[in-house]
């Protein structure tokens, strides 16, 4: 449990357009949250930059993780941030994503349940 805990990403990147503009968001996930399914998904939180003179905040659940070569895995995340000067702003991206990978495995060798979840 401990692992899980201990468990973060980072993510970065831009609300989707309002009012012509965007803001950008960045920070670090919540720890895990194991779901019944298997797998755990995590809370990304925090307050876009300022644009305009005025910014938003956010909260929104990942899905599931997203399994990569070598081990790795990303989550997607896709919500609303709070309204504020009469608009809000969708969020769709991911969590930080690792660096390109090379390696010569099957990517079907990492899928939910033939090796398990996991976690880093």
């Amino acid at each position: 449990m401990h692992r899980m805990r201990d468990h973060v990403h980072p993510y970065v990147g831009p609300t989707e357009e309002a009012l012509d503009h965007i803001h950008q968001i960045a920070g670090t996930s919540g720890p895990a949250i194991p779901i019944p399914m298997g797998g755990h998904i995590h809370r990304i939180a925090g307050i876009s930059t300022v644009d305009r003179e005025h910014s938003h905040g956010y909260s929104i659940y990942t899905g599931p993780p997203i399994h990569m070569c070598g081990g790795l895995h990303v989550h997607q995340f896709d919500g609303m941030t709070t309204v504020n000067q009469d608009h809000d702003h969708g969020v769709q991206l991911e969590t930080g994503t690792p660096e390109p990978c090379h390696c010569q495995d099957s990517m079907s060798e990492y899928q939910m349940g033939s090796m398990g979840p996991t976690y880093w």
